[in-house]
Formats: C-alpha cells, structure tokens, sequence
C-alpha cells in the first residue's frame, strides 16, 4: 500500500512540475507566428526589391547631338555646366523631364547620366533621338507649336504638317550620292532670308559650285545643313539626287546635302516655321 501512495505522490509532483512549466512558459499563438512569417517575408521582399533595384537595367535610348551642346547640371541655362559636347557626339537617354525653354517652345530635357549617378542634362533642342525609348516615357523629338516637315529622300518630297494636317506639300532635290543628306530628326536653329552660299571646295574640285544666294534658308544641322530654296535649280523630285539633266544647270548630281526646295514652297514654310520646328529626315 506504501508502494502505491509513493507512486501517486510522484506522479502529482510531476503533474505539478509540468503545471508550473506550462504556465511560466507563454501559450502558443498562431498569431505570433504569422507575425514571424510576415517578418520574414517583409524581409525577403525588401532584400528582393533592394537587389532588383540595384541590378535593374533602365530602359534607355540614344540621340546624337546637333550642334555643340552643354551638358548642365540642372534644366535651365543657368545651371553649371559640367562639360561640352561636339557635333554628331552619340549620347545615351536616361530620361525625359520638362524644363526652361530656351527656343521655340521645346521644354524637353534629356538626362544623359545614369539615375543613380548625379544628374546631368542636355537641352531637347540640340537631339536628334535617333532610337529606343526611356522608361516608358514619350523620347520622340518635340515639335515646334505643333508643326513637323517630314523629308523623304526615295521619294524626293517634303510634307509640312501642322497639328496633323497637312500644310505644304513639295518635290524637293537632296544630296548626292558622294555628299548625302543626313536622315534622322533635328530641329532648326536658325534662319536667314536671304542667304548667299559660298563654296568650302577650292574651284576645280568636282564639288565646287559659284557663289550663290538663295531667298530663304533655315539650318538644321551643323556642318552647314539648310533647308533652303533654289532659284539656280530647275528641277525637283524622284532622281533629283542622282545623276540628270536639270533645265537651268545641265549635268547634275544632287545637292551637297541641303534640301533644296521650290521658291514658292519655300516662301510658305519659311514664314510658317519657327526656331525649334522639328524636321524628319528619312532614308
């Protein structure tokens, strides 16, 4: 019988022990886990979204400049300038942003450093984008008020659009095969009505031409690159940049690389265009 009580004593004083061990210790709670887990998800997606934001590659596109350019260290044209760029100077996009208008009504800024460096600026009128898009914002060429000439080489014509309407239509004559006209997307800064033309080639060299003034021109490119009228050409239109018979010049192989375009055309949209009015040039 002693047996038996020493063996319930025992088996109480355990029921006690593990009584006092449960209630010391706290009770389990789902809810304390889920917040561990929630902790830790927080924590892997942070780590995550660090890793991917460190390893992103941006969206980018590239533009080549039009004339020598500033690069600027913020968005108007007092901000300090970091350093110059020269003509044709392929730049790489990193994004788009409004800024002060220094011509036309171009507002646009290009960023040409990379987003986690410190940022530097190119003002949109002295791009041509020439490819891709940056971070899924709009990186075409701004237009001036609206208006856009668009040059198609194979074709030999000009069309002048307004708003998307179409506001002069024209056969033009562009570069020879030995002195093309550049294709891309620019933007005229500068205008002259009139302007005379004098050969950079010495007279003997098969690209020299006389002195010659035209009523209207307007550059778009540097390197001397105008859209202009030709009163010396007498025509205009599909094989105008290769070898024909022209009625005034004889013999002859295309401009130099300017546009040459009709007087009575070009008298509309000298009047019609402004400083920063884009022209497309395509193949």
């Amino acid at each position: 019988m002693f047996r038996t009580i020493r063996k319930f004593c025992l088996v109480s004083v355990l029921a006690l022990l593990l009584a006092i061990v449960l209630a010391a210790s706290p009770p389990f709670s789902p809810t304390l886990y889920a917040s561990s887990s929630s902790a830790a998800s927080r924590l892997s997606s942070s780590s995550v979204a660090s890793h991917l934001s460190s390893s992103l590659a941006y969206a980018t596109s590239t533009g080549v400049t039009t004339g020598w350019a500033n690069i600027r260290t913020g968005t108007n044209t007092s901000a300090q300038i970091d350093h110059v760029v020269a003509p044709n100077t392929t730049v790489t996009i990193y994004d788009t942003v409004s800024g002060q208008i220094a011509w036309g009504d171009i507002s646009t800024w290009y960023r040409v450093s990379p987003l986690n460096s410190s940022p530097l600026y190119i003002y949109g009128g002295l791009i041509a984008v020439t490819s891709g898009n940056s971070n899924g914002t709009n990186t075409s060429a701004p237009s001036g008020e609206g208006k856009i000439i668009v040059v198609s080489i194979s074709q030999q014509e000009l069309d002048a659009y307004d708003n998307g309407q179409l506001f002069v239509s024209t056969p033009v004559a562009t570069g020879q095969t030995a002195l093309p006209t550049p294709t891309g997307t620019y933007h005229f800064f500068a205008k002259y009505s009139p302007y005379t033309f004098i050969s950079p080639w010495p007279f003997g060299s098969r690209f020299y031409y006389p002195t010659s003034t035209a009523n209207y021109a307007m550059e778009w490119a540097q390197g001397g690159y105008f859209l202009h009228d030709a009163p010396w050409r007498g025509y205009f239109g599909k094989g105008a940049n290769n070898w024909h018979w022209d009625p005034k010049m004889g013999e002859d192989p295309g401009t130099h690389g300017c546009i040459d375009v009709p007087t009575p055309a070009m008298a509309q949209i000298y009047s019609w265009t402004t400083i920063g009015t884009t022209i497309q040039i395509n193949p």
